[in-house]
Order: C-alpha cells, then structure tokens, then sequence
C-alpha cells in the first residue's frame, strides 16, 4: 500500500496538468471557431455593402 501513496500524488498532478492543457485545447478550438464565425460573417457583409473581398 506504501507505493500506491506514493504515485497517488503524481497521479493527481499529471491529472490536474492534463485537465488544464484538454481546457486550454477546448477554448482555444471554441476561440478559432467563433474567430471564423465572426469573420465569415463580416466576409459576407462586406460582399452585401459592396466591397470586393480579397
């Protein structure tokens, strides 16, 4: 029982550090969404205003 107390720490910390990286991906993945949202959005007023799109 003396090395499960012994990894149980470990486990924990690479868990926690595992947890914050996967949160980080996921809100950078739901920003990038929203970016190209935002921006196909803004492509197609642009394009309905009249101005020529790159």
């Amino acid at each position: 029982m003396k090395d499960i107390t012994k990894i149980l720490p470990d486990l924990l910390v690479c868990g926690g550090a595992v947890c914050i990286v996967v949160g980080l991906t996921m809100v950078s993945v739901t920003a990038a969404f929203i970016a190209a949202g935002v921006f196909l959005i803004a492509e197609g007023v642009i394009s309905a205003i009249g101005g020529d799109s790159a």
